[in-house]
């Protein structure tokens, strides 16, 4: 069709909700979430939303919080 570039925004919404969909289902048969293997690792994801900035912060200033 002469397209260079295809945007797909639906593409992660609709993953987002047929793994929230699978989760809950699981939660909601078994009462907990022990043998659910499909989750990301903690640190893996905290990173990829870019929570390393916060924990730069945090060590950054936090010798100002022990001085008080």
């Amino acid at each position: 069709m002469g397209f260079a570039l295809a945007i797909h925004p639906a593409m992660g919404f609709l993953a987002m909700g047929h793994a929230l969909d699978k989760a809950y289902r699981h939660l909601k048969a078994s009462g907990d979430s022990l043998g659910y293997n499909e989750l990301a690792d903690f640190e893996d994801f905290s990173r990829l939303i870019g929570f390393e900035k916060v924990w730069r912060f945090d060590e950054k200033y936090r010798s100002l919080e022990d001085q008080e």
